[in-house]
């Protein structure tokens, strides 16, 4: 307002104006928190839909959410009809209750065992709980460390038993120096003075009406931080060193973070403590991924969490992709996945990766990988891939798994990756048993459940360890380093939760415009912070190493509030290691004396890859009976049907089992005698088969125009319709130039055998990478000695 104008104002206007104003400030309160509920109102409308819907779904699926298991026990515990049903069945065999980490115990999770526990204790039994507040860190999945308090002090449970408080004194855990520095840097929060500066460092002044109760918090939770090193403890006093690292931005922090770890980690601990003495321990899976690649880069062996998962190693994957390759042989992704694993393929054919990326990039577009692949390296193709392909439809998935992993002798060649092989197998097992009987139905197993499988943290490998400090919870370790110090605040829409506003309550991403609420729930967010720093700080037994933040842009960026309480803390101690140098308790410990060489022993030779075996070599020796007759009056006597099923056996065996084009007369004879071996077939019969079967596949084998998909052709496979229908030529080869089927008949022709090849040659044209090549049909009538050509539709 101007002053010439200024006499202009009523009190009207003054009104209008404060009204204003005050609409103006609401506004800007509300707007966010309104936008985002209206944000969320089209899906808490689908929302509904599905609720409705969800008991019918979980009878349907046969699945009971995690979530919904404290609600259902508790109803049938409480029981408002009479006895329960559940109690009769537990009767008088549930006396005591002891809860391990009961700070991490969910409300909900309380309400169920709260009932057990008025069981034990009122049959005269008794209940333990078991935890610290300190750590408790599970806050974000639900615990509720509040329970330690609330529950001791249950109405109920004090009338049938007293309450006895007890608190460990004594470390049995950690070296004197490392008890030393967790007692003089955590004691101070069990001062409300001191637990109130800390709290408004991490809450700030925007969130001020929570410091109270953090300071609170704080303040019962570390009033007995102070503990006792054992008086038994005959080792090292221990060592801590605690570095402050200055950067101006997180980037920046990691840079310095990585050279000191590299350092540290090879030139001191490892030599003392080896390399499975010594953890890394971070804040989040990203920051662990990232310090396994730098030591990694270093040529440390590391194990991590994710290191340990099977879909995420490089020979699980290469084996998979083979499987699926041999599955689905024109599946060219799977193809290069599978040889360009050095691992699994690349080192075994002698054939490096760079080679492959040149003939790849060579390739024109519409070439399969694995024929073009055959035509280069033929002796390759004919040693390491061609006999499982022969063997597939023979052998289920654990068979073929197996044979792999014998034919290219992955535990010789691979011994460090066993333990991943022997649980990959175990899977292939586990997945066979439960009725995933083919290649095809595992593969479909695997990718719906196999990101899941994890080998089991090994005992003794010789790694450093690099987890969470989640994971590292009641673990210990004789060194821990933790590098990253700036937790990182909420970052991200926040969880949702119900707000309520003059107009009623809706729900909204958690957001500071929801005022005192808001920040109730980030103290409790930041009190698990200085949580996680103490359990990071107490997994050591002989050396703690840890880096800060030092003074600047980092320490005092609002997005990391604890390197702000941690400054406070390291004040109350008497030295900052942002401005005093390093703080140092106790002695370096001594390097360990390096071992005495040992004699290494000699292992044994291992056979050249021209010497490995063929691939299921045992099945010839055994008798298959096959199940081919599906009327029950056909096995009582020979049929022309049943003659049929028997040479189309016999030509499966032949062409799997591969022979010479110069002389197939040899395999001829065998695999008539190995098809017949398995039927129950009077003389006659038997006689007149032995002779015609083998004159029937030299015939065959001698034809020009099925000499290539005799050679490289798939016997049964399956090719599917656009309705899923399953269709089976009998032999389906994929040649460079051309796609070609044979259809084998006994017996006389008739008008549906060419209909029939020309549906599969019409499925084959379509096969991926198959568009635009030529195909060929033939119907092979052995009986007529006749192969006539099918013509495939327009």
């Amino acid at each position: 307002m101007l002053k010439a104008g200024q006499d202009r104002i009523t009190p009207d206007l003054e009104g209008l104006f404060q009204a204003l104003t005050a609409a103006h400030g609401a506004c800007n309160r509300d707007l966010p928190v309104l936008s985002g509920a209206l944000g969320l109102a089209p899906f808490a409308v689908l929302a509904r839909r599905l609720l409705a819907d969800f008991p019918a779904y979980l009878t349907q699926m046969r699945v009971l959410p995690h979530s919904q298991w404290p609600g259902l026990v508790g109803a049938r515990l409480a029981g408002n009809g009479g006895v329960p049903d559940a109690w009769c069945r537990l009767g008088a065999g549930l006396a005591h209750m002891l809860i391990d980490e009961f700070q991490d115990t969910a409300a909900d999770q309380w309400q169920v065992l709260r009932l057990l526990a008025l069981e034990c204790l009122s049959r005269g039994g008794s209940l333990f709980l078991v935890g610290d507040v300190k750590q408790a860190i599970y806050g974000w999945r639900g615990g509720e460390a509040a329970l330690f308090d609330q529950a001791p002090a249950d109405p109920e449970l004090t009338q049938v038993s007293d309450v006895v408080r007890q608190s460990l004194p004594v470390n049995w855990r950690s070296a004197p120096a490392i008890v030393a520095l967790n007692n003089r840097f955590f004691r101070p929060l069990g001062d409300p003075r001191t637990a109130r500066d800390v709290a408004e460092a991490l809450l700030g002044p925007e969130m001020g009406t929570a410091v109270p109760d953090l300071a609170a918090s704080l303040t019962m939770a570390f009033a007995d931080a102070s503990q006792n090193p054992s008086r038994d403890w005959t080792g090292p006093q221990g060592h801590v060193r605690i570095t402050a690292l200055t950067a101006e931005s997180a980037t920046a922090y990691a840079e310095a973070a990585r050279d000191t770890l590299t350092r540290l980690v090879t030139e001191e601990l490892i030599p003392r403590h080896g390399e499975r003495g010594v953890a890394v321990l971070t804040r989040t899976n990203p920051q662990a991924a990232q310090v396994a690649s730098w030591l990694i880069a270093a040529g440390v062996p590391v194990v991590t969490e994710n290191s340990l998962r099977l879909a995420a190693h490089p020979l699980i994957r290469q084996l998979v992709a083979m499987l699926a390759f041999l599955d689905y042989p024109p599946d060219g992704l799977s193809f290069w996945a599978f040889v360009s694993g050095q691992e699994l393929f690349g080192d075994m054919a002698g054939i490096s990766r760079e080679a492959l990326c040149q003939w790849l990039a060579g390739l024109p577009g519409h070439v399969s990988p694995s024929l073009a692949f055959r035509d280069r390296w033929p002796d390759v193709w004919q040693r390491f891939i061609q006999p499982y392909l022969r063997q597939t439809g023979l052998a289920g998935p654990y068979d073929l798994t197996r044979e792999i992993m014998t034919g290219y002798r992955l535990l010789a060649r691979h011994p460090g990756d066993e333990a991943f092989l022997r649980r990959f197998l175990e899977i292939v097992h586990l997945a066979e048993n439960q009725g995933r009987t083919s290649v095809s139905a595992f593969l479909d197993f695997w990718r719906e459940l196999g990101d899941d499988e994890k080998v089991p943290q090994p005992e003794n490998v010789a790694a450093v360890r690099v987890m969470t400090i989640h994971k590292a919870k009641g673990l210990q370790f004789p060194a821990v380093v933790v590098p990253f110090h700036h937790f990182s605040a909420r970052s991200g829409p926040g969880e949702l939760v119900t707000a309520r506003l003059d107009e009623g309550e809706a729900l909204v991403p958690d957001q500071p415009g929801l005022g005192p609420d808001y920040a109730a729930r980030r103290a409790r967010e930041l009190a698990e912070q200085l949580h996680l720093l103490y359990v990071a700080w107490t997994r050591p037994e002989l050396e703690l190493h840890a880096f800060v933040p030092g003074c600047g842009k980092l320490r005092d960026d609002a997005r990391y509030p604890l390197p702000k309480a941690m400054a406070l803390l390291f004040k109350a101690l008497g030295h900052d290691p942002a401005t005093a140098g390093p703080l140092l308790l106790g002695p370096v410990p001594e390097t360990a004396p390096a071992p005495a060489p040992v004699c290494p022993a000699v292992a044994p030779p291992q056979p050249a890859p021209d010497a490995v075996p063929p691939p299921m070599a045992w099945l010839p020796r055994l008798m298959v009976y096959r199940n081919a007759v599906t009327d029950i009056r056909d096995a009582l006597h020979f049929t022309e049907k049943r003659r049929g099923e028997i040479v189309h056996a016999a030509v499966e065996r032949f062409v799997r089992a591969g022979f010479d084009p110069a002389d197939p007369t040899p395999a001829a004879r065998l695999a008539t005698a190995l098809t017949l071996g398995g039927e129950r077939l009077d003389a006659a019969a038997r006689g007149r088969l032995t002779e015609e079967i083998p004159a029937m596949l030299v015939w065959l084998a001698g034809l020009p125009q099925c000499r290539e998909a005799l050679a490289t052709g798939f016997c049964e496979r399956e090719l599917l319709d656009a309705d899923g229908a399953r269709h089976r030529p009998d032999l389906l080869a994929l040649g460079p130039e051309a796609t070609i089927v044979l259809d084998f008949k006994t017996g006389q022709p008739a008008p549906a055998h060419a209909g029939q090849v020309a549906r599969y040659l019409t499925l084959a044209r379509q096969l991926p990478g198959r568009r635009g090549l030529p195909v060929q049909g033939y119907l092979v009538y052995f009986d007529l000695s006749d192969c006539r050509p099918v013509e495939a539709p327009a």
